[in-house]
């Protein structure tokens, strides 16, 4: 889990992208962006917390080019991040976002999208919780590739298909065990009446290999495989032209060679309701109920033995964007997330909850067509269960952030 301040950030930094390529007059841009940011716990402890201001520095720049029926885009960033606090320099660190993308359609009835993407980012993990207490430097690389392709059989029936591999590293060595290689494919159908109404199944399989998850005492070997088996049904209602109601409800099956006790079967699913009154005025309101995993480690007379946490987690999320002027935006966002805890340690099986509410409040102006600047606050506290916190399954904490940038654009 990302950071919130790296969240906040990520926000400034994505309106300054939006105003960008919608006030740009040709198919390339480049530009600068400057942050300054500060965090009140930036590892998210209970107690003893650090905090600090913090400056990043960013280079941005991208493409947007159709040609005919393609368009071919791109888009990135290189940044360099500085805390402020002497406690913290050890976070000083670079970062950088790739996205580069195809999207293809023929005079028949195929279309698709052909991505990469590839980033670098300073992550801070919860400490407990099933995660190890890494207060240090945690680099994260992500790469992904991702193919679609939809075939039109009728006006009103297509066939879906898609692939996307994704790889995830970190550079704290307690997190090795987290890393990943993922390959997921699908193949569904479609069915859209009047544009009112769409319906869609689909199959789903994912395998997720972790190259360095330890198996248990006294093996040393590393390494587990999870397949997951996906059944999606969705439905999308567009009852007016101010309203959308999108709904998901999958039945997952999901299975390891190794952590059995990361195994899930079972329904899952979403609710998203959007709503644009006026020109103005977008909200969204989103309800989800998926499954998670974690795991942590304990030191019994000196061995790391895994302790296995599965969880159902639970998200109620507001968010939306008010259209104040021409030149300025406000947005907010508003979530709780419940998450189901139960622990086995040995034959002893524990259950236990946390409670995670976070906000955010931000404003953009746009003083000219090439630049913007904006500014966000944040808050996110968790509270825990007795008995979550006393077998250790979670913790609470709370943490306040605040980030305000300025983006310049050449284009």
């Amino acid at each position: 889990m990302q950071h919130r301040t790296a969240r906040t950030l990520g926000l400034c930094l994505g309106l300054a992208f939006s105003a960008a390529a919608s006030a740009q007059t040709s198919p390339y841009y480049i530009g600068a962006n400057q942050a300054f940011s500060y965090n009140s716990n930036l590892y998210s402890t209970q107690s003893n917390e650090l905090s600090s201001w913090y400056s990043t520095t960013s280079i941005v720049g991208g493409f947007d080019q159709p040609v005919g029926r393609q368009r071919f885009y791109g888009s990135g960033n290189f940044g360099y991040n500085y805390f402020f606090n002497e406690e913290a320099r050890n976070l000083n660190s670079n970062s950088y976002g790739v996205n580069v993308g195809w999207d293809w359609e023929t005079i028949n009835r195929l279309s698709g999208t052909a991505r990469l993407t590839a980033n670098q980012s300073l992550v801070y993990y919860d400490i407990g919780g099933g995660r190890p207490n890494a207060q240090e430097k945690n680099i994260q690389n992500l790469s992904q590739a991702e193919l679609t392709g939809r075939y039109g059989i009728s006006p009103d029936i297509a066939l879906n298909l898609g692939y996307t591999y994704r790889r995830v590293n970190f550079s704290a060595e307690q997190y090795a065990y987290e890393e990943y290689n993922q390959n997921t494919a699908s193949i569904g159908l479609s069915y859209g009446s009047h544009g009112i109404w769409t319906y869609g199944a689909a199959f789903r399989f994912n395998r997720t290999d972790y190259p360095f998850y330890p198996h248990p005492f006294p093996s040393t070997e590393l390494g587990d495989t999870g397949d997951g088996k996906n059944f999606d049904f969705t439905i999308k209602w567009v009852p007016s032209g101010l309203s959308t109601v999108d709904a998901r409800l999958s039945y997952s099956d999901i299975n390891y060679d190794i952590n059995n006790g990361r195994d899930f079967n079972g329904f899952n699913g979403s609710l998203t309701w959007t709503w644009r009154p006026t020109g103005k005025i977008f909200s969204g309101l989103t309800v989800i109920g998926a499954p998670g995993d974690s795991s942590t480690f304990y030191a019994f007379i000196g061995e790391p033995v895994r302790v296995d946490t599965s969880r159902f987690a639970r998200t109620i999320r507001w968010y939306g964007t008010y259209l104040a002027t021409g030149k300025t935006n406000f947005t907010w966002n508003l979530s709780l997330t419940k998450d189901y805890l139960e622990q086995t340690i040995f034959s002893s099986t524990q259950q236990g909850s946390d409670l995670i509410a976070t906000g955010s409040l931000g404003v953009s102006y746009a003083p000219t067509r090439n630049s913007l600047l904006a500014c966000n606050v944040g808050y996110a506290d968790r509270s825990v269960s007795d008995n979550a916190l006393r077998w250790g399954m979670s913790y609470p904490y709370s943490t306040a952030t605040f980030s305000c940038s300025g983006q310049l654009v050449l284009q």
